[in-house]
């Protein structure tokens, strides 16, 4: 068995890596927006969403994690939504 210090040096890897993911993710977001001005589309695409979210959710097999992993990308959904507001301001 691994020691808690070992364990919690995994754990801040993977954060780190998140946070680079989602900087990365948002980075793209904003050429989303740009396309989508472009395009006269709108900020929200709810078949978009509902896609995003099946496809996401089909990678996780544990169902109390699927439970909280369908949290995280509608806060990211979210999230995305906010981001795309801010830059309307601009």
């Amino acid at each position: 068995m691994e020691n808690i210090e070992n364990l919690r040096k995994q754990i801040d890897e993977i954060d780190k890596q998140m946070a680079i993911l989602f900087e990365k993710r948002m980075n793209i977001v904003k050429d989303i927006y740009h396309q989508k001005q472009i395009a006269s589309l709108s900020v929200c695409d709810p078949e978009r969403e509902k896609q995003l979210i099946e496809n996401n959710l089909s990678y996780i097999k544990d169902e109390n994690i699927k439970k909280l992993y369908l949290e995280l990308i509608q806060k990211e959904l979210e999230l995305s939504k906010q981001y795309q507001e801010l830059l309307a301001k601009k």
